[in-house]
């Protein structure tokens, strides 16, 4: 095992070839002479005439091996993240050629914008700005229950809004059995062990090995189809939940309430005998919720306090 002292004299050897290895690489790096090691007369010179060369020459120079060679010697010694640097810059570029400059609205009147023809904004609104103002503006704040909904509603209304519940509540128990059913335990077809799948006939090995291309292409393009619709139908949903569902301002999302109808022997013939009840305050809270105005949040759960026996 090396001593401490071992260890620093391999670490200053280390360092040495390192700074002699850097000096190297810059040397080689500018292979015209040093400025320190030129004379005074030849630090400057004076360009009298500049030089004329033909087109043969100049493809004679062009294609020399010297002009290769120090070309191949500063893509040697280019930046190691050179290109990240260039393909970054030209997507910047890039970018800011897409944006359109939307131009100032002068208030004054001096441009000639008299009213007359179409006004420019005053400010160039974003993308991203103009897709949130666009959801916010289809968005509905308030929801109108149906008629039968209501205190003492008409007989005809009542029975549609009933018969609209029970036939979601059928539907909601026929998806959940088909759930259920699809989840149980299915028995899973014998499969052939690998010894057999191994001594199988030439005759019996199917032949349809490779797929055709065109079979390929035609799969690719019928995936490629109905993953563009399913993207489109996730975003006509979105669309359509954006309508009515508020913002999401915390951690829960909202819920809207279900409809509350009354049945038929519950329904009153006059608003003087109805009968207080709790819900009032949070169908209150619910219509607070769905305008975006506070918070949803889980219903507070009292903990009952354990009590403890001493022995």
């Amino acid at each position: 095992m090396a001593t401490a002292a071992e260890k620093r004299r391999r670490r200053r050897e280390k360092k040495k070839r390192l700074v002699e290895d850097v000096e190297r690489v810059i040397k080689n790096k500018t292979p015209t002479e040093q400025v320190t090691d030129l004379k005074n007369e030849e630090l400057f010179f004076i360009d009298e005439k500049p030089q004329t060369l033909d087109g043969q020459d100049k493809a004679k120079i062009g294609s020399s091996s010297s002009q290769k060679k120090q070309k191949r010697v500063k893509t040697f010694y280019a930046k190691p993240n050179q290109k990240a640097l260039d393909r970054a810059l030209s997507s910047k570029e890039k970018r800011q050629r897409q944006e359109v400059e939307a131009p100032l609205y002068d208030l004054w009147g001096s441009n000639g914008n008299d009213g007359g023809g179409k006004v420019a904004p005053a400010v160039s609104v974003s993308k991203k700005r103009e897709k949130r103002q666009k959801a916010e503006r289809v968005r509905l704040s308030t929801v109108v229950e149906p008629a039968g909904c209501s205190y003492n509603p008409q007989y005809d209304a009542h029975q549609d809004v009933v018969a609209e519940i029970v036939a979601e509540e059928a539907q909601r128990e026929l998806i959940e059995q088909a759930n259920r059913t699809s989840t149980a335990a299915v028995p899973s077809e014998t499969k052939r062990t690998a010894e057999e799948q191994r001594l199988r006939k030439p005759h019996e090995i199917p032949s349809q090995r490779f797929v055709p291309i065109k079979k390929t292409l035609k799969a690719i393009r019928r995936e490629e189809r109905e993953r563009a619709e399913r993207v489109e139908r996730k975003r006509e949903e979105a669309e359509e939940r954006a309508k009515v569902l508020p913002p999401r301002l915390g951690r829960k999302r909202f819920q809207p309430e279900t409809k509350k109808v009354a049945t038929t022997d519950e329904i009153d013939g006059s608003i003087r005998t109805l009968r207080s009840t709790p819900m009032v305050a949070a169908s209150a809270f619910n219509k607070l919720q769905r305008k975006g105005l506070i918070e949803p949040r889980d219903e507070a759960v009292k903990r009952r306090r354990r009590r403890y026996v001493r022995a």
